[in-house]
């Protein structure tokens, strides 16, 4: 028996998307708390590849309050740092196919947040940066399966 009344049950998928979406953002929000930008003295006891990380949070933090500020400036600047990132050596850890695919999943979802708010298009910017969220997630996940001598290869491919 459904505690919903049948008009509504169209409502429910809806509803639990939405609770997806709002719990990835909040998981992502959490996140950039636990990789904020650290004071300097603590910086430096990092290796060079969790810094570049921390940058790469500290753009992720810009895109997401342009995207609560409504300020387009912000998404585009904290978006073409993390192009530039993605084109880094430190950001080619692995060189299999599958690694280069979620390079390319990342670059195309931050291409089309930059372009949103190019836009001012917000509610696109918003579901571009979930895509980017998403390609982060898969992509680390991928490189934490990894074998460990292939996670430590760096890749030529730029």
């Amino acid at each position: 028996m459904s505690l919903l009344h049948p008009s509504l049950r169209w409502a429910l998928p809806l509803v639990a998307a939405g609770a997806g979406a709002a719990g990835a953002l909040l998981w992502h929000a959490s996140m950039m708390t636990c990789y904020a930008d650290p004071p300097a003295a603590k910086r430096q006891d990092k290796s060079p590849l969790q810094q570049f990380m921390a940058r790469k949070m500290e753009a992720s933090s810009q895109i997401l309050e342009g995207i609560v500020m409504e300020n387009s400036d912000l998404i585009k600047q904290g978006g073409n740092s993390l192009l530039e990132m993605s084109k880094a050596e430190k950001f080619q850890v692995l060189t299999d196919q599958e690694y280069r695919l979620h390079n390319r999943q990342f670059r195309e979802a931050v291409q089309r947040l930059i372009a949103a708010a190019d836009k001012e298009g917000y509610d696109k910017a918003a579901l571009a940066w979930f895509d980017v969220t998403i390609s982060c997630v898969d992509c680390h996940d991928h490189v934490r399966k990894a074998p460990p001598a292939k996670a430590s290869e760096k890749s030529s491919d730029k």
